[in-house]
């Protein structure tokens, strides 16, 4: 108990000091790569959310899920991670979590409105060009927000898109 807790507060440190030193500078490249960070633990419908970006012209997209199920298998789209992955001093374990993480993305979507220290974490590693996410998020992590509930995914995923051609992303 006490070792998570000291686990999560270091990270949360960590998170601080990379947003606070990420100089916001969102990129005039057009939209095509795409990585999701979604808490897997609250929210169930992945795949449905995944179909619904892919019919909006995303083919390159990459979904990873916050999971507290060790059984839980990767698939082209989607990889799985769960808190053991991560280390207290920010070091993964899982050296395809970090390779995969840390590749560079047009659009990086945090789909999770509960604070997550790992969720936070990945998204502050993260090389996106510009960051989408849900009002309650902390931190400054997200250069655009949309303020819906996170099981309203076809509301969230139609917002998106519409912005984004607004801003001439896509």
């Amino acid at each position: 108990m006490f070792l998570r807790f000291y686990k999560r507060f270091i990270l949360k440190k960590i998170v601080k000091k990379n947003f606070s030193n990420n100089e916001k500078q969102i990129s005039e490249i057009k939209i095509k790569s795409v990585a999701i960070l979604v808490n897997g633990i609250h929210f169930k419908a992945i795949d449905q959310l995944i179909a619904l970006i892919e019919k909006e012209g995303i083919s390159q997209l990459k979904a990873f899920v916050f999971t507290r199920d060790k059984k839980a298998v990767n698939t082209k789209n989607t990889f799985y991670f769960s808190s053991d992955d991560i280390e207290s001093n920010g070091q993964i374990k899982n050296q395809d979590l970090l390779q995969q993480i840390t590749s560079p993305y047009d659009l990086l979507i945090n789909y999770y409105d509960e604070k997550h220290t790992e969720l936070l974490y990945l998204s502050s590693i993260s090389k996106a060009g510009f960051r989408v996410g849900f009002k309650e998020n902390h931190f400054g992590q997200n250069d655009f927000m949309i303020d819906v509930n996170s099981s309203e995914y076809n509301t969230f995923v139609s917002e998106l898109f519409k912005y984004l051609k607004n801003f001439n992303k896509i």
